[in-house]
C-alpha cells in the first residue's frame, strides 16, 4: 500500500532564544554560561537587562557562552540583537571550541565593525542594534547584514562551530545589553524576526501602491494598486515547504503567495480575505480581520502539494506544469478599492520523507465509556521560559525524551503515541492570551500546540482543547475578547475537527476566573461574554460550547456560566490518594450545582523551581484512586461530563507534577490509566526513544549541560539553641479562610472546616543575617488521619509580597507532637528584616495546637565566610583529616571572589576558573587537573545531596587564597 504524502522539514534550529535575559537566580538564560568575573555595576534602572560590561581596568573577557551540536556543513542563519552604550570591546564569535582562531569573529575597531579581521566600514553606534548572518559552511563563507548597511561577505577560517560567544574584551569600555539570539540551520528563508525591505526583496508596484516594513511588511493600495515583492534563494531541492503569516487589514483585495523558478510561478495561492484558493478554487473559507496561517508542502518531482491554512488541512493537490529547482518566492497585493495587506514570520525550507524510524503509529486500545483529558503546559522550548537548567539537577524530572524541542512534530507524535495508547482522549492546552488589542499574530507558550500538535503525524489519534489562563492572559477589554480572541477561537480552535467536544459543544476551560471577572467588569459580564462565545461556535455549526474552572465550586463560578469545575492540580497534598478523595467529596457535597469532575494528580514536588521537595504519588497509589473514581465519582454510561476524568499534568516538570514517561515511575502512571479506563489491562511494550531519534528532538539544549543545585534530599540540619521566641505573640495572630483561634495556657488552639485556611503575625523586626530558621512545635492533622503539611510564608522589608519562593514546608503526621524547623538559610530572599510571617497550619479542614514558634541561630556548625561575606551552605560543611570540604552549588557568588564554572553532566566534571586558574574536578577521581597539570586529591571527588565536596584547603592552596580556621569561624579572603 502506498503511504500518504507527508513530509518535514529538514531545517531547525540550534538556538531559539526569545530572550538572553535570566532570572534573578540566574542571570543568563539556559543554556548559556556566564562568565561575569569582571563585569562592571550598571545602573539600577537597567539592573533587570542582563549586562556584558567592561572597562579599561577589567582584566578578563567578560562573556556569555552557548555550546550547539557541532555543525561542518549545510548553512547557518542567524539573527542577534542587542543594545551597545559603548562598543569598544563588542565581539560576537562562532567557533570550533577547540581551535585558538574563531569560525568567525564580528567585533568593533576604532568604532567600526570588523569581521575575520576585514574593516567593513560599518559605523558601531550606540543604540539598538541587529545583526543578521548566512554562514555557507560548505563554501567556507559567510554574508552578513548589520542594521540597513550593505551585505559584508568574508571567508570563513574553517568550517566547524559548536560554541557561540557574545561578550566584551578586557582593557576596554563596553557596555552591551544583548536580547535575544536565534540560530537555525537549511532553511531558504527564515524572515520571522527582523524583516527587511532593503535586503533581498526586489519591488515591483504601481504607482498608487507602497510597500513598508516595521515588524511584518505591509502593502498599502488606493484603487486599482498593486505591488509585488519577490526574493530569490539558493536552492537545490524539488521540495519545500513554506510557512507564513498574512493579514487583510482595511479593505479589500486580493493576495497572491507563489514558489518560483527562474522568476515563473511553480505553485501559487491566492486570497481575497475571506476564501483561500488554489488554481482558481476555493479550499478553505475563513473569518476577515485574522492573521491566517499558510503551510505549503510541495513536491515537485511527484507533483504533489499539501495546503493548511491555521493548523488545519485544506486538502492535497496536484501540482501542474514543471519545476527543475526552486529559486525564489514572491507575494503580490492588488486592490481595486483600496486596502491594506500584512505578511510575516516567512519560513521556507527543504522537505523529506520522515526518516525510517519515525515515531511507529498508536496502536489504539479498545476503549471504556470513560473519557480522559489531561492538563498540558508547555514550557519547554529551551529559551521560551525557564528552561531546562532548572531541572537537570533532579533526575527523576527527566523526560524519556530527554530535554527535548518542545514544538516539534516528532515530540508531538512522540506524546500522542503514549497518551492515546495509554486511554488518553485529549490534551488540555493552556492558552495565553497576547494582550495586544489587536488581532492575533501569536501566543505565548504556543509552540507545542501551534508547531507541535497541528504539524504532528498523528494529531488525529488525540484530540485537543484549550485552557484559558486568564490570570495572566485575560482579554484588555469586552471589545478586544470579541474582535480578537474570539475570532481567533473560531478560526483556530473550535472549527477545527480534533477540538474536543461533548455533544458536538465545544469544551474551553478557564483559569485565573477572578482575574476575568475583575477585567470583564463583573460576574453578570463574564456571562454574557460566554453567552456571546455560544453564538458564535453556533454559527460554525457547533451546538455550542461547554465550559469548565480550574478551581474551586462558588456561586460565581456558577454565575457566570460554568458547568463544572476541576483542579488543575491538588497542591504539594496531591500524592496522597485519600487527600485527593477528600477533597473531591467535598467539593461535591458544596458543589453550587456544578458538576464535579474527579482530578488525579500526582503531587506538587516543585524542588525544581522552588527548592522544596514534597512526596509524588506511586503508580499503584494512583491505580487505587482511579478505583475509587469509577465507583464513586464517574458513570461509565453517563453524559460527558458524568463519564469525564482529568488528569493532571502531562508536563509540569517545574511544579513537580507530571505524567510524561519519566526517570521518575517509568511508563508507570500510563500504564494504570490504561488499565483503568480501557480493555486492555495487559501492559503493552513501551519503547523510548533511541539515540537517533533523541538526536533530531534534542537540539535546543546542550546535551551534556547541567547545573549543580542541591537535590534536598537530605533532612534539616542541626539549627543548635533557641535564642527567642514568638509565644509571647500569641494573642497578635489573626486568622483568614474560616479558621478560628483561641490561645490556652499559652497554646494556640486552631480549627478550620475550609480549604487553605492560614493566620499572619505582622509588625515583625527579624534580623536575618542573625536568625537562620524558626522552630514549630504542632500537634494536628486532618480527618481520617491522613499526613498534612505546615508552611510557613515570610516577607521581608525588600519582598513585601507572600510567594512560594518564599515559604518552606514541614510535613506532619496525624496527632502527633513534633517540631517543624523551617531552615531559611538557603533562601536567597531570606535577607534584610523579616516583616511578616504567614502560617498555615493546614492545608484544609483539621484543628491543631501549636506550643512554641522559636527563633534559632545557625550555631550547629562554624560559620563561613568569603571576604567577610558569609556563606550558608545548602548542605552540611564536612571536616574530615583536618581538611575542610564545602559543597559548591552552580550560581553562588561565595563573596565576589569571581569564579566561573561549568558543569558537565555527563562525564560529572566541574571546571572553576579563579584569576588565570583553571581546574577541572571529575567525580570519583583522586586527581583534578590546573592548567592542564595533574594534581593529587587526598580523598577521590565525591557528591553530597547532587553538589561536589571541594576541599577548601586544597582550593585555597592552588588559588592563593587565605583561609583561617577556629572552632567558631572558618574565612578565606581573595582579590
Amino acid at each position: 500500500m502506498a503511504q500518504p504524502f507527508f513530509k518535514a522539514s529538514t531545517a531547525f534550529y540550534l538556538i531559539d532564544d526569545s530572550t538572553l535575559c535570566g532570572t534573578k537566580d540566574s542571570p543568563v538564560k539556559s543554556g548559556w554560561d556566564f562568565d561575569s568575573r569582571e563585569c562592571k555595576y550598571i545602573s539600577s534602572e537597567k539592573s533587570n537587562l542582563l549586562a556584558l560590561a567592561t572597562d579599561n581596568q577589567s582584566r578578563y573577557d567578560v562573556f556569555i557562552k552557548r555550546k550547539i551540536l557541532p555543525q561542518n556543513d549545510g548553512t547557518l542563519g542567524f539573527h542577534f540583537s542587542f543594545t551597545l552604550e559603548k562598543s569598544d570591546g563588542f565581539f560576537l564569535s562562532f567557533s570550533d571550541e577547540k581551535s585558538l582562531v574563531p569560525t568567525l569573529e564580528i567585533s568593533v575597531c576604532d568604532g567600526t565593525y570588523v569581521v575575520n579581521g576585514k574593516n567593513t566600514g560599518v559605523q558601531a553606534k550606540n543604540k539598538t542594534v541587529i545583526i543578521d548572518g548566512v554562514l555557507y559552511l560548505d563554501r567556507n563563507k559567510a554574508c552578513l547584514y548589520t542594521d540597513n548597511s550593505s551585505p559584508v561577505e568574508v571567508l570563513l577560517t574553517c568550517s566547524k562551530i559548536d560554541t557561540v560567544k557574545i561578550g566584551a574584551k578586557a582593557h576596554t569600555q563596553t557596555v552591551i545589553f544583548p536580547h535575544r539570539f536565534h540560530l537555525w540551520k537549511n532553511y531558504f528563508i527564515c524572515d520571522r524576526y527582523s524583516p527587511n525591505l532593503s535586503r533581498n526583496w526586489k519591488i515591483c508596484k504601481s504607482t498608487n501602491a507602497d510597500v513598508t516594513c516595521n515588524g511584518e511588511y505591509r502593502i498599502s493600495c488606493s484603487e486599482d494598486g498593486k505591488a509585488t515583492l519577490c526574493r530569490k534563494f539558493d536552492c537545490t531541492s524539488k521540495t519545500a515547504e513554506l510557512e507564513m503569516k498574512y493579514l487583510f487589514t482595511k479593505g479589500s483585495g486580493t493576495c497572491r503567495i507563489s514558489l518560483k523558478e527562474k522568476d515563473c510561478d511553480a505553485f501559487c495561492v491566492t486570497d481575497d480575505g475571506q476564501s483561500l484558493c488554489f488554481e482558481g478554487k476555493t479550499i478553505k473559507k475563513h473569518l476577515p480581520k485574522v492573521w491566517q496561517t499558510l503551510r505549503v508542502i510541495a513536491d515537485f518531482c511527484e507533483k504533489k502539494a499539501v495546503i493548511y491554512l491555521n493548523g488545519k488541512k485544506a486538502g492535497e493537490y496536484v501540482i501542474s506544469g514543471d519545476c527543475a529547482l526552486l529559486d525564489g518566492m514572491g507575494v503580490e497585493f492588488s486592490s481595486t478599492c483600496g486596502g491594506v495587506f500584512s505578511f510575516c514570520d516567512i519560513a521556507l525550507s527543504p522537505a523529506e520523507n520522515l526518516p525510517e524510524d519515525y515515531v511507529p503509529e498508536p496502536i489504539m486500545p479498545k476503549k471504556k465509556d470513560y473519557i480522559v483529558g489531561i492538563n498540558t503546559c508547555s514550557l519547554w522550548r529551551n529559551g521560551y521560559h525557564r528552561g531546562w537548567d532548572v531541572i537537570t539537577p533532579f533526575d527523576e524530572n527527566k523526560t524519556y525524551l530527554g530535554y527535548y524541542d518542545e514544538g516539534t512534530a516528532e515530540v508531538s507524535d512522540t506524546e500522542i503515541k503514549w497518551m492515546a495508547e495509554s486511554g488518553i482522549d485529549f490534551q488540555f492546552f493552556c492558552w495565553f492570551n497576547s494582550r495586544t488589542r489587536l488581532p492575533i499574530k501569536k501566543t505565548a507558550h504556543s509552540a507545542a500546540l501551534h508547531d507541535g500538535y497541528f504539524k504532528a503525524k498523528y494529531s488525529e489519534n488525540i484530540k485537543f482543547a484549550i485552557i484559558w489562563e486568564a490570570a495572566s492572559g485575560g482579554p484588555t477589554s469586552i471589545e478586544d475578547f470579541q474582535s480578537n480572541i474570539v475570532p481567533y477561537w473560531l478560526e483556530y480552535f473550535l472549527s477545527d475537527k480534533r477540538y474536543m467536544t461533548f455533544d458536538n459543544k465545544a469544551v474551553i476551560a478557564v483559569y485565573g476566573i477572578s482575574a476575568l471577572i475583575r477585567d470583564f467588569g463583573s460576574v453578570a459580564q463574564v456571562r454574557h461574554q460566554f453567552d456571546y462565545l455560544d453564538e458564535k461556535a453556533k454559527s460554525i455549526g457547533l451546538d455550542g460550547i461547554v465550559l469548565l474552572c480550574c478551581g474551586q465550586p462558588s456561586q460565581d463560578i456558577k454565575a457566570c456560566g460554568f458547568e463544572g469545575v476541576f483542579a488543575y492540580n491538588w497542591t504539594d497534598m496531591g500524592f496522597n490518594r485519600e487527600f485527593t478523595y477528600n477533597m473531591i467529596s467535598r467539593q461535591r457535597k458544596n458543589s453550587f450545582s456544578l458538576h464535579i469532575v474527579p482530578t488525579a494528580s500526582t503531587g506538587f514536588n516543585c524542588v525544581a523551581w522552588h527548592s522544596a521537595r514534597y512526596p509524588q504519588m506511586k503508580p499503584d497509589d494512583m491505580a487505587v484512586l482511579f478505583d475509587s473514581f469509577k465507583s464513586d465519582f464517574l458513570l461509565e454510561k453517563g453524559g460527558c461530563l458524568d463519564r469525564l476524568v482529568m488528569l493532571s499534568t502531562w508536563n509540569e516538570y517545574g511544579e513537580g507534577t507530571y505524567m510524561c514517561p519519566s526517570e521518575l515511575y517509568g511508563f508507570g502512571y500510563l500504564d494504570q490509566i490504561r488499565k483503568a479506563f480501557t480493555h486492555e489491562s495487559t501492559l503493552q511494550s513501551h519503547a523510548k526513544p533511541d539515540e537517533n531519534r533523541l538526536s533530531r528532538i534534542c537540539r535546543l539544549y546542550p546535551r551534556d549541560r547541567g547545573i549543580l543545585k542541591p537535590l534536598r534530599k537530605l533532612g534539616t540540619k542541626d539549627m543548635g539553641k533557641a535564642v527567642s521566641n514568638l509565644n509571647g505573640f500569641t494573642k497578635e495572630w489573626t486568622s483568614e479562610n474560616g479558621l478560628s483561634l483561641c490561645v490556652k495556657d499559652g497554646v494556640i488552639q486552631g480549627a478550620s472546616t475550609d480549604f487553605d485556611p492560614h493566620m499572619f503575625l505582622t509588625g515583625l523586626n527579624i534580623p536575618a543575617d542573625r536568625i537562620k530558621g524558626i522552630g514549630i512545635t504542632v500537634k494536628g492533622g486532618m480527618p481520617k488521619g491522613s499526613d498534612d503539611y505546615v508552611t510557613l510564608y515570610f516577607k521581608t522589608s525588600m519582598c513585601t509580597e507572600f510567594s512560594e519562593s518564599r515559604s518552606l514546608k514541614h510535613r506532619i503526621s496525624p496527632s502527633k507532637k513534633q517540631m517543624c524547623m523551617f531552615d531559611f538559610s538557603n533562601l536567597s530572599a531570606w535577607n534584610g528584616t523579616v516583616t511578616e510571617l504567614r502560617l498555615d497550619p493546614l492545608s484544609s479542614e483539621g484543628s491543631f495546637e501549636i506550643y512554641s514558634i522559636e527563633l534559632f541561630e545557625d550555631i550547629a556548625c562554624p560559620s563561613i565566610t568569603f571576604n567577610g561575606i558569609e556563606f550558608s551552605p545548602p548542605v552540611p560543611v564536612c571536616q574530615k583529616n583536618g581538611k575542610i570540604y564545602i559543597p559548591f552549588e552552580s550560581g553562588k557568588d561565595y563573596g565576589n571572589l569571581k569564579i566561573y564554572s561549568q558543569w558537565n553532566k555527563t562525564a560529572k566534571e566541574l571546571l572553576i576558573v579563579y584569576e588565570n586558574i583553571s581546574t577541572l574536578f571529575t567525580v570519583g577521581e583522586s586527581f583534578c587537573t590546573v592548567n592542564g597539570t595533574k594534581r593529587p586529591l587526598d580523598e577521590p571527588l565525591s557528591l553530597c545531596d547532587g553538589l561536589p565536596m571541594l576541599d577548601l584547603n586544597f582550593l585555597c592552596e592552588i588559588f592563593g587564597l587565605s583561609l583561617s580556621v577556629d572552632e567558631k569561624r572558618i574565612q578565606v579572603h581573595g582579590n
